[in-house]
């Protein structure tokens, strides 16, 4: 089988090159994100208040986070709460809002949680299977990037019990998954974060950014952007953006809800898009990246085929009726990836500029 039909010259070489550098050089993650084994935690709370009021400027004191490390000691830690999102934090969205945990640094001495001042928590949208099946399926996309490359956000999966402060709720136990935080992303790469709204194309790592528009059409998502930021915001939308002086700038995408792989029943195409459901594909790449990075990143996805699969196959908590669906996402994917004269017209030929 030809994985791809462009020859692999200077630039495709160096392209290749240096995302495999980076990858060499990135140090190892925060001992929260070392293991994938489920972690469990008790979150105490004043979630009625927290979900009514949905205001991401307010933290919430007098939290409190209780775990058992793998030693059977106890730990409960003083945090902060924070509601965070944008189409997750509506209440005709989501029953229960995004949160970002804020931790003391002297409490966290010595734990799992060391060198974690705060983190996303993804939690459950509503409690049923469906939404359950949204989460699962989100944290092995997260999963999935972290297959193909290091400049990727780490996750850790967990099995949470909110507790109501002062007992006036029933406690409530569901699966969500931390987001390594950026500031520990890009001191794992040695990397510092890129501030503007606008990022000329030029200026990005082309082995990275062929990676992540290819990944993305993969996993069929358009929610994102690699060169600029949400309204005013810096760049990128949806997506962290990276880089040293003298190396081309890395963006590390994350927020996958909208994908079709996942095909959320609240999911749309992004604004301006031509497709009228997330389950079509459609590719949002440059055409710079087709002569420059595209190779290696249509050989990446290829030679990682079986570990992706593998996710989702081995994974106990998906229903099988999502899993089937996931997996015939990606089957979709590779048929098109494992011949030339489709990979040329689903993305050669509807790259953007």
């Amino acid at each position: 089988m030809q994985i791809a039909s462009l020859r692999l010259g200077p630039y495709l070489i160096s392209a290749f090159l240096g995302l495999t550098t980076l990858n060499a050089l990135a140090k190892n993650p925060d001992p929260l994100f070392t293991s994938s084994d489920l972690l469990r935690f008790t979150l105490e709370a004043p979630f009625s208040k927290i979900y009514r009021d949905r205001n991401k400027e307010k933290l919430y004191p007098d939290v409190t986070l209780t775990f058992e490390d793998e030693t059977g000691e106890q730990f409960a830690l003083p945090v902060q709460l924070q509601v965070r999102g944008n189409s997750r934090l509506a209440r005709k969205t989501c029953r229960y809002a995004p949160l970002r945990i804020h931790f003391d640094k002297a409490s966290i001495k010595d734990t799992l949680f060391v060198k974690q001042r705060k983190l996303k928590l993804v939690i459950l949208c509503k409690q049923n299977r469906t939404y359950g099946d949204y989460l699962i399926q989100e944290y092995l996309i997260y999963r999935m990037f972290n297959i193909l490359t290091d400049s990727s956000f780490k996750v850790r999966l967990a099995e949470v019990t909110y507790l109501e402060t002062g007992g006036s709720r029933k406690p409530r136990t569901s699966y969500a998954f931390f987001i390594e935080d950026k500031k520990r992303l890009g001191k794992r790469l040695g990397l510092k974060k890129i501030h503007g709204n606008k990022i000329p194309y030029a200026l990005l790592d082309p082995g990275q950014v062929s990676l992540v528009t290819l990944f993305q059409f993969m996993v069929g998502n358009t929610d994102y952007s690699v060169t600029k930021g949400e309204g005013d915001e810096d760049c990128c939308h949806n997506a962290k953006l990276l880089g040293k002086e003298g190396q081309g700038h890395t963006p590390v995408p994350y927020d996958f809800d909208f994908s079709g792989l996942i095909s959320a029943r609240y999911a749309v195409p992004s604004e301006g898009v031509p497709i009228q459901s997330v389950k079509t594909r459609l590719y949002r790449g440059f055409c710079k990246s087709d002569t420059i990075g595209m190779v290696s990143a249509r050989a990446t996805i290829q030679t990682h085929k079986e570990a992706l699969y593998t996710l989702f196959n081995t994974d106990s908590l998906l229903s099988d009726r999502a899993r089937k669906k996931s997996l015939s996402y990606l089957d979709s994917y590779y048929k098109i990836s494992e011949s030339d004269k489709k990979f040329t017209k689903s993305i050669t030929k509807k790259c953007r500029g």
